[in-house]
């Protein structure tokens, strides 16, 4: 069941509520007609934000009606697996309509999202997280998440397949439990998110990291500073199948954590690491030296090092071992001689197709086009061209771009 209202006359609103409301109602006679069904899917994927006490109230009535019919094939022996999604974002009292439904439904759940937990006593997180079966999939975002409802997420740690935290409030993750005892042990883990948290972890100077994640993915720890540079070294060690990941906004990441990474994770796909300041163009000679076979994009938007000391020549390596790489982007940029032959790249369709002379400034925060670049050396034969030629007539510095005709 699927109820989505958006920009919609009031009239209109609240008739669609009335029928997601009734559909409920159905369910639950459906399932007490049907004795004889053996596998049961409930999926529950609700946004009650803006929704009057009385209609909230009639919702979790509804709820445990449902759950209660489902408890009952659970008890008669039935296979139940329970997916629960629940966004409550600006509700102040999510936390009295969708516990008591998880808590019917009990070990049947085995994915759980909760997003909006700001309104959430902790006792309420850990008292959800204690009654449910083992989880394939957890997402908890906002509120708080103390030392109690982490102790319940490492009950899980064994089977779950997707870990993800997400809050903006610094202090919101009693995180010890998390790298002491989950990370370590997640031996089925595929996806880890950590985003926008302010990790203290508060053994980090004094332990190693340690990661049981082999099986691990996707990794997105965007805005995580209190990430040591040690902690990207043990991803690299531990991580081999890494497809995307994901660290913008960390300082302490540096060039010699990517070079790991991109030795140690040959499967990678995406690299998002916009606001890195602690990188250089040296990240880029990594992966053109190393060669990454899948990798299709690359984020370097704000880690400004990258460019400014030139390097733009590292492109044409750079597409020949990667040739999956589709999007690359880069700055800032300026039309001054150390970023001018990455100015050149992202105008490079502008000079080749224009007539007359093609001015420097442009995006400052530029989206290479790959596809383009990877022709301009047969186009610039055909025209029987070079860059230097361009750059001549057009008033660039070409030294950046000069090999691609080669």
């Amino acid at each position: 069941m699927q109820c989505a209202v958006d920009d919609l006359p009031e009239s209109i609103v609240e008739a669609a509520w009335e029928a997601f409301l009734s559909r409920l109602d159905l369910c639950h006679k459906i399932l007490k007609l049907c004795p004889s069904l053996r596998d049961v899917d409930v999926f529950l994927d609700v946004d009650t934000d803006e929704r009057s006490i009385n209609e909230l109230n009639r919702f979790r009535d509804m709820l445990l009606h449902i759950g209660s019919a489902v408890a009952c094939m659970r008890d008669r022996g039935r296979v139940v697996s329970a997916q629960v999604r629940w966004r409550a974002i600006s509700s102040s009292e999510p936390a009295f309509i969708i516990r008591p439904f998880i808590e019917t439904l009990g070990k049947s759940v085995r994915i759980l999202s909760l997003i909006g937990l700001g309104g959430w006593a902790p006792g309420d997180v850990t008292t959800v997280l204690r009654s449910v079966g083992e989880l394939k999939m957890l997402e908890l975002c906002g509120g708080y998440m103390s030392t109690s409802a982490m102790k319940e997420v490492e009950r899980h740690t064994p089977t779950l397949r997707e870990l993800i935290f997400q809050s903006t409030s610094a202090g919101a993750l009693e995180d010890d439990t998390l790298f002491d005892s989950i990370l370590p042990n997640a031996r089925n883990l595929e996806r880890f998110v950590l985003s926008n948290e302010v990790v203290r972890w508060r053994h980090s100077s004094k332990r190693q990291y340690v990661l049981g994640c082999a099986a691990l993915r996707h990794l997105d720890v965007d805005h995580c500073v209190g990430l040591s540079s040690s902690f990207f070294d043990t991803v690299a060690r531990t991580c081999p199948l890494l497809e995307t990941f994901s660290a913008g906004g960390i300082p302490a990441l540096t060039d010699t954590n990517m070079k790991a990474i991109v030795s140690g994770c040959p499967r990678l796909t995406e690299l998002h690491l916009g606001r890195c300041e602690g990188l250089t163009i040296e990240s880029l000679e990594a992966i053109a030296e190393i060669g990454l076979a899948h990798l299709r994009i690359i984020t370097l938007h704000g880690s400004p090092r990258v460019v400014n000391e030139g390097g733009a020549d590292v492109l044409p390596r750079l597409l020949a071992v990667c040739p999956n790489l589709t999007d690359l982007t880069i700055g800032p940029v300026h039309p001054v001689p150390e970023t001018v032959g990455w100015r050149v790249l992202a105008i490079a369709r502008q000079i080749m197709e224009e007539d007359k002379p093609v001015g420097l400034r442009g995006d400052r925060y530029p989206v290479l086009d790959l596809e383009y670049l990877r022709r301009v050396p047969r186009l610039l034969r055909e025209n029987k061209r070079s860059w230097q030629d361009l750059a001549a007539l057009h008033v660039v510095y070409g030294d950046g771009c000069r090999c691609l005709c080669e």
